[in-house]
């Protein structure tokens, strides 16, 4: 059985530790689920992939967020049109949570979302779309305080 290290106290390290040791239980689970007929060790990686996302994720689904970073789109990307919708300040909805990349990565739902038809009139969206981001682009609503 191999020595357990602790992680250091940044959180990219303790992250790093914690998805070290759950890719050893996973290789685990394939091991003893060729001898054992269960779903037990999956409810057991649910609750730590649970435990992760609860305890470190800023948002929650259904929670506001706005963009807090510009983005540096190429002209020829699939965001282009729509970078407009996206610029600092602009507020929407999470939709989905995922980890990627050592990074929270968010479905975002902007609020306000328009178009530019062929005579360049700005028009409101009839469907609003999902924008996939990571947590460097989106920070909390900040709130006046009275």
């Amino acid at each position: 059985m191999e020595k357990i290290q602790k992680p250091d106290s940044n959180a990219a390290s303790k992250l790093n530790f914690l998805f070290y040791h759950m890719d050893r239980i996973q290789e685990s689970h394939a091991e003893i689920s060729r001898h054992i007929e269960s779903d037990f060790f999956n409810k057991v990686l649910k609750g730590y992939m649970n435990g992760l996302f609860e305890r470190f994720c800023p948002f929650k689904i259904g929670d506001t967020a706005q963009i807090i970073k510009p983005f540096n789109l190429r002209p020829d990307s699939g965001w282009a049109g729509s970078i407009h919708n996206l610029g600092v300040g602009a507020k929407g909805t999470i939709k989905e949570i995922d980890f990627r990349d050592m990074k929270f990565q968010y479905a975002f739902k902007p609020y306000i979302q328009t178009w530019f038809d062929s005579d360049g009139k700005e028009r409101e969206c009839m469907e609003l779309y999902l924008f996939h981001m990571s947590e460097d682009h989106l920070g909390p609503v900040e709130t006046k305080k009275p």
